[in-house]
């Protein structure tokens, strides 16, 4: 009798734990583990970041958009950003999510069709499979694609917008005897940075700009 008075207090106290303990388990984000790009987002935070951030501001201009505000991108930004100690790098993550917000809000005010991959991986992998399904060197990889973000949101290499960008900005980056891995994070970030060049560049009383926290 004891025992399943004992058994079923347990239970009881187990009811009332589970919900606390529940939401002390991290949330599955799903850019990590469904989304196609997943092996991107797993081994660089800046583009984790970015993806998050595009969304969010994807939201923030369709709202101003509606209500026929004029576009304003800096009060905009969310101060909960969504960083998690398993996302890699906060320094990294943060100018990603800012640079991303930028460019989903130009996207989203300007009419724009909301871009579901940012990355462009059939470019970057079309003779080069290693940036998808594998582990990927995470810190050579994130640096190598902040880096190119920065170049091609300048076109400061003045690679021109044809098919093979990625390629080409990899290319040269090997020419100044960088590491391979940085390199393929160098051409996927240089694709990125020129498609949110030319979103920022359609914003109304916008310029091309880096995130705030773009010193790197």
């Amino acid at each position: 009798m004891a025992s399943n008075w004992a058994l079923k207090t347990s239970l009881v106290v187990y009811a009332m734990m589970l919900p606390i303990i529940t939401a002390c388990q991290p949330i599955q984000d799903y850019h990590l583990t469904q989304d196609p790009d997943h092996a991107i987002y797993q081994n660089s935070a800046f583009a984790h970041g970015h993806r998050h951030g595009y969304e969010e501001g994807f939201h923030a201009g369709d709202e101003d958009y509606q209500l026929r505000r004029s576009p304003s991108l800096d009060h905009k930004l969310p101060k909960d950003k969504g960083y998690q100690a398993s996302f890699g790098t906060k320094k990294s993550y943060m100018l990603g999510f800012e640079s991303g917000f930028r460019a989903g809000y130009a996207d989203s005010y300007t009419g724009h069709t909301f871009r579901r991959s940012l990355l462009a991986l059939s470019d970057l992998t079309a003779s080069n499979s290693s940036a998808r399904g594998k582990t990927i060197p995470a810190f050579e990889f994130d640096l190598g694609l902040a880096d190119g973000y920065r170049q091609g949101l300048a076109n400061a290499d003045n690679i021109s917008d044809q098919p093979g960008i990625a390629e080409s900005a990899a290319w040269r980056c090997r020419q100044d005897a960088r590491p391979g891995k940085y390199c393929d994070g160098f051409g996927a970030g240089y694709v990125l940075g020129r498609w949110d060049s030319r979103s920022l560049a359609a914003l109304p009383g916008r310029h091309t700009t880096l995130a705030k926290n773009s010193d790197h």
